[in-house]
């Protein structure tokens, strides 16, 4: 097959405006962590204090129409408190901590590692935008580990309790 035109030609697409690099380096690392199966495993280990908490929510709402007898006092020792966020947020210090090696260490290192990082920066990408970028990376798997999980189990507890009596009286858990 002959080729014709070797010239030069223009880039016909739009150009990108400054300062949103940083999203295409996150997607892509939060794309590739996603990606391997221990990582995910980590994740979902990470949720089962959630997991847990949301039962003791739930027995907490229903114990007393499911047994007979002293109910409330066996409901009240499963009732949740914001003792009982602040030992969830106690639990999840650990995965924070090996989230944030696992997750951290492998960031610049493998982009240092394959000499990408000379790619990168030689592209019109601020110094910024990259440790932004990858920040993101590291924030967003620490926010799913942590924040998310509490927000959920505050809407689970609002949920069975069916009012916002607990979210008012404690509302900076929010």
């Amino acid at each position: 097959m002959p080729i014709h035109d070797q010239g030069y030609r223009r880039y016909g697409g739009g150009r990108a405006p400054r300062g949103r690099a940083w999203a295409v380096i996150a997607a892509s690392g939060i794309r590739t962590l996603i990606g391997r199966r221990i990582f995910l495993g980590l994740l979902l280990l990470s949720w089962g204090q959630f997991f847990v908490r949301a039962v003791q929510i739930y027995l907490a709402a229903n114990l007393p129409q499911i047994i007979a007898g002293d109910a409330v006092a066996v409901a009240s020792f499963f009732a949740p408190t914001p003792a009982t966020f602040r030992d969830f947020f106690d639990k999840q210090d650990l995965f924070v901590f090996v989230v944030s090696v696992y997750v951290g260490a492998g960031l610049i290192a493998n982009d240092r590692r394959a000499n990408a990082l000379q790619i990168y920066l030689s592209k019109p990408l601020r110094r910024a935008e990259y440790v932004f970028g990858k920040l993101a990376i590291l924030m967003a798997f620490l926010l799913l580990i942590t924040w998310v999980p509490a927000i959920m189990l505050l809407i689970v507890q609002i949920l069975f309790a069916g009012n916002f009596t607990f979210v008012q009286n404690n509302f900076y858990l929010v």
